[in-house]
This record gives structure tokens, sequence and C-alpha cells, in this order.
């Protein structure tokens, strides 16, 4: 099937390869670090300002936007403690400066802390740390983990702990502006143990914050950030529905727009709480149908409420030839998902379908230690729904890829044996997808189809990415209106040189040039792209 799909691909390819985008690419450069990267963070009219985490320190690069080449360089030096792990979050340009969101891990005092490296470019130096966020653990395996966004002009930190004695996950919010002055920290629990953070929050004009929590959208008032008001989403327990993979986003009125995935559920189960016992990898859920909710602040309800079951033929697309027609649901779940919003007030949804699996150590000396991470990612779901909640159009983008991190590939020893860890940039760096919507199109690029090899991670065999060679970079344009793709392009030989691999999650759309930059990356190398729709 995923063969007949691929070579499906390439034979629509031909038809739309007439009229390419125009590809500039930079030199290559040698890089110290693992081979991540930097990401673009600020334009002027002409440089780029970039930066990384590599090794002890971070990197700001800056690139001259006319030839592409590498204008400047510098590192400042993350003083090192013993006993704490170092991992990026996030990086940013705030208020003139680079911003760098770092979470340490102090074992030996059992703390967490998300702390912000703030880095003058004019001066080149690293100016006092502020610490945002700290919070205690037992055991390592309690450390759970941690989210930074950038949402308008407020930082959000997330963060989500399964606690076994209780049996739930304990979550927590804070809420930050540029000047990193506290807005918002309140602490709840999920009747659940998945220790995720997809979804995102949302704020009103007013400055109040939505999020969603046990089949609820909570709000946080702006005068009283630390209490929530809860309303429990309509539909979900007089029809049995079992709803996962939300989303929130503001539409162009204003209001706040929540999505879900859902299951029904047997006749016989009890929704209430036990049914919420969803593994971390959602082995007992599949998709059925969509759920599409607005709240509006002004009346503080729920004005608009739809359900939508998937027929058979549309979640064939996403099934193995031998189960089409027999299967109801999409097997597993979407779990990145992206809300886009026109003037007129439609909704445009893309979602990833997911399965993780992480591994932890065995040693009794690092038990619990999380080892590495399998993501193996297949199909995007898009789907166009109406300021009524209809659902106009839906599609479906058959790619398929498989990504595994080891420890030792992501961890960079120091000259004094310590260690920082260097993460892939966004979510999973090479792979998942990056979409946009104006113009009247919808454009989404993503890599399809990279080569495995099998390794070995705390004594368990697991597909291990090594090559690049055989993962394809691909444009994609949707007509908005239909949901026809208008356009594909198929970049392999276009971009692909020396090995390197395009990285989806550096991609950056620069309004002033009106065309994308990214990087291709591989170990020891990467160059800057830029390519003209």
């Amino acid at each position: 099937m995923r063969k007949a799909l691929f070579s499906l691909i390439l034979s629509l390819s031909a038809l739309y390869l007439s009229a390419q985008s125009q590809i500039t690419k930079s030199q290559i450069f040698k890089t110290e670090d693992s081979g991540f990267a930097p990401k673009i963070l600020h334009e002027d009219e002409t440089k780029f300002y970039c930066a990384n985490v590599t090794h002890d320190m971070i990197r700001v690069v800056i690139f001259d936007k006319k030839s592409l080449n590498k204008e400047s360089q510098f590192d400042v030096n993350i003083r090192q403690r013993t006993g704490v792990e170092y991992g990026l979050l996030n990086l940013a340009w705030i208020d003139g400066k680079i911003m760098a969101f770092i979470r340490e891990d102090n074992s030996s005092r059992n703390v967490l802390m998300v702390m912000a490296y703030p880095i003058n470019v004019e001066t080149r130096r690293l100016e006092k740390a502020v610490q945002l966020t700290a919070r205690k653990y037992e055991y390592r395996s309690d450390r759970g983990v941690d989210k930074l966004s950038l949402i308008g002009d407020r930082i959000v930190v997330q963060s989500a702990a399964y606690n076994g004695d209780l049996d739930k996950t304990e979550k927590r919010l804070n809420v930050f502006d540029h000047q990193l002055q506290e807005l918002c920290a309140y602490d709840y629990q999920m009747q659940l143990e998945l220790e995720e953070l997809n979804t995102d929050v949302a704020f009103d004009k007013d400055g109040n914050i939505y999020l969603q929590n046990n089949r609820e959208l909570l709000v946080l008032e702006k005068a009283n950030a630390y209490q929530a008001k809860s309303y429990p989403l309509p539909m979900v327990e007089k029809e049995q529905l079992i709803p996962f993979s939300y989303q929130l986003a503001n539409n162009p009125k204003g209001e706040v727009v929540l999505t879900a995935f859902y299951q029904r559920a047997d006749e016989d189960e009890d929704l209430y709480p036990e049914l919420e016992r969803i593994s971390e990898v959602y082995e007992e859920i599949a998709t059925e149908g969509l759920l599409y909710y607005v709240f509006d602040p002004a009346s503080q309800s729920f004005s608009l409420q739809r359900r939508h079951k998937f027929e058979q033929s549309f979640v064939d697309k996403f099934l193995e030839s031998g189960d089409a027609g027999e299967e109801p649901f999409i097997p597993q779940v979407f779990t990145k998902i992206v809300l886009h919003f026109d003037a007129a007030g439609n909704c445009y949804l893309i979602g990833e379908r997911l399965i993780y699996r992480p591994f932890y150590s065995t040693s009794l000396a690092t038990m619990g230690t999380l080892m590495g991470e399998q993501f193996d990612l297949e199909d995007l779901i898009l789907l166009k729904i109406s300021p009524s909640g209809d659902i106009d159009w839906k599609n479906n983008i058959a790619k398929m890829h498989s990504y595994m991190w080891q420890r030792n590939d992501l961890i960079a020893m120091t000259s004094s044996d310590q260690e920082l860890s260097i993460q892939p940039m966004g979510e999973f760096d090479f792979f998942s997808f990056y979409s946009r919507l104006s113009d009247g199109k919808l454009e989404i690029i993503y890599n399809d189809i990279p080569e495995n090899e099998i390794g070995q991670v705390s004594y368990e065999d697991v597909e291990v990415f090594d090559e690049f060679d055989d993962g394809f970079p691909n444009y994609l344009v949707f007509n908005p209106g239909n949901g026809q793709e208008e356009k594909l392009e198929i970049w392999e030989d276009m971009i692909l040189e020396n090995d390197l691999y395009f990285k989806t999650q550096s991609i950056y759309y620069s309004e002033k040039e009106q065309s994308y930059f990214g990087f291709l990356g591989e170990e020891g190398e990467y160059q800057l792209i830029k390519f003209a729709p």
C-alpha cells in the first residue's frame, strides 16, 4: 500500500513540476555541534539573526540576506553546574535580544527549573539569567515534560508529570510577559496518565486565558488568573464520547475555537473517570470523527457545538488496503494539530498522526532515565470547517516516516564532563510539517519516506534513523475553496546534496522577501536555502 501511495505521489508530481520554486543556496558550513542547524529568529533589511545551542554554549549566527553567506558568529557560554542536565526548550527574539529558554534538571536537589538566558546581540554578551519556574520531583521517572511556547506577546510554560500515588497527571501553567514578569501560575490535575502538552493555550482580547483539561474548557480571568472557571464540553457525556487530541485557537472575531477528535464509548463502559486511562501510545484509541466548539468570551458560553462522524470512504484513505471498508476508525490519533483561519472565519485544521514510544534506562544507576524516543508519523488530515461548523471539505496526505533519537547521539560532553542536552529544534526537527495560509492558498511543506536502520537502545532492538538519502522534501499547495491539490513539487534534486537533509521545523517565512528560508543539515554540516514559490 505504501509503495502504491508513493508511486502515486511521484506520478502526480510530473503534472506539477512545470512551474517550480526558485531555489537559492548558501555555501555549506561546518559546525561543531551534533548537526542541528541554527533557527532563524529575526530579520532586518539586510540580515538574518539565528541561534542554536551547541555543547555548553549558545551560538549566534548572522547571515547576509542577499548572498545567504555567513556574516559573523559568536558564542556565549552557559555556566555549567555539577549534577545539572541542560535541555533546550525554545529560542526567540524578544525586544531586540535573543532569548534561550533552557530546562535545568538538578538531580542532586530533585528540582526542575525553566530558565531564560537573554543574549545582547550588540554587546555579544550573555546577560543575567532569569528563573521562570521551578518544581520538585521525587524520582527521576517523575520528572515529566515541559513545553515553552510564544503566543502573541506572552511566554507560556506548560508542564506535566504523572503522580502514581494520586493516579493523576499533575499539570502546571505559567504565563509571562516579554519582560519576564509572571502573569499567571495555575496548578491542576488531569484524570489521565498522559504526559503530553500538544494542546496550546488561547487568550481573548481582554487577556483572559483558556485551556483544556478533563473534557472541560477552563477560563482563567485576567483579574484572578490563579483560579479557573470550568465549562464542561457539550455533547460529550450525553452522547458517550471519548474526546482526545484537543487544540485551541482564536478565530478572527476573537472567539475561542476548540477542536477535538473523538471515539464513541461502548455502552457498558464507564466514561468517568476510568475511560480516561489512555496509555501514552494511545493504544486503545482510534479516530471516529471531529468535535468543533466555539466559545464566546462576552457571554462566557459555547455559541457553537458540532459533531462530525467521518464516513467510511474517508476512513479508508488512512487504512492498509486489506482493512479498507472494514475498520470504522482511523487507527491511532492525530497529535500535532494546527488551526488556520481566513478572514471569513473558515477554520483549516491540519493534524498529524503519531505513534510514540519512549525508551527508558534499565540500568540500576540510571533507572527511569529517558534514553531515546521513537516517533512513527503517518498521514496528515486536512479539514475545512465553515463559520457555522460544517465540514466543507476534507483531504489527507499519505506520508510516512519513523524517527528515533538515542541519548548518546544528542548529548554533547563538555571538557568538564558535564552534559548539555541538544534535542532537535522543534518537535521532530527533520520531520513533522510546516503550514501557512495566505494569499488564497494553503501551503504545506514536509519530508516524506526517510530510510531507517536497525539499532539498539537499552537492550531492545529498535529502528534508528540514520540515512537521509531517501527523504524527499515536498511542497504542496491546496486550493482553500475546494480542498484540491493545485501544485506539488518534490525537491529531491532541487536542494538535496552532500547528504544534507531538509529541516521542516526551522522554516521561516519572510514577509519582507516574500520567500521561505530554511536549513539543510546533517552531522557536522548545514546550509541555508531560500525558496520563492
